[in-house]
């Protein structure tokens, strides 16, 4: 969530029109409306923030197109079954980028247990 400042606070300016509706847009926007595609994982972390030196991302790469070809849903039906911004899951499917770890393991359950996910989703677990 986007904390408000004051104009000066954020540019040392007044903002521009163009500014004030992007942060308009911001405030306003759901999770799942918001590509986060393009925000590159952290895959290293600073010296000392993990104990040893063999530190790998948990879980380890998924093929989302596989996953949902698994399930037999078009990439839109899939999107809204499991609550994926669609073109996020596009982006994934055509590049072979990773999404973030929380979204490999959400993923990765979805892979082993499609159904469970989906009753869970429905509030029917």
């Amino acid at each position: 969530m986007l904390k408000r400042f004051r104009e000066e606070d954020l540019l040392g300016k007044p903002l521009t029109e163009k500014q004030k509706q992007e942060i308009a847009r911001a405030q306003t926007a759901r999770d799942e409306d918001i590509d986060t595609s393009d925000i590159p994982e952290v895959r290293q972390l600073p010296i000392g923030a993990v104990r040893g030196n063999s530190f790998e991302p948990f879980p380890g790469a998924v093929n989302v197109k596989a996953i949902r070809a698994k399930t037999g849903l078009s990439q839109g039906e899939f999107a809204r079954q499991y609550g994926f911004n669609v073109r996020t899951l596009q982006d994934w499917e055509s590049t072979g980028s990773q999404p973030p770890s929380p979204v490999r393991a959400y993923l990765t359950v979805i892979d082993r247990f499609p159904d469970i996910v989906i009753k869970a989703l429905k509030g029917a677990a």
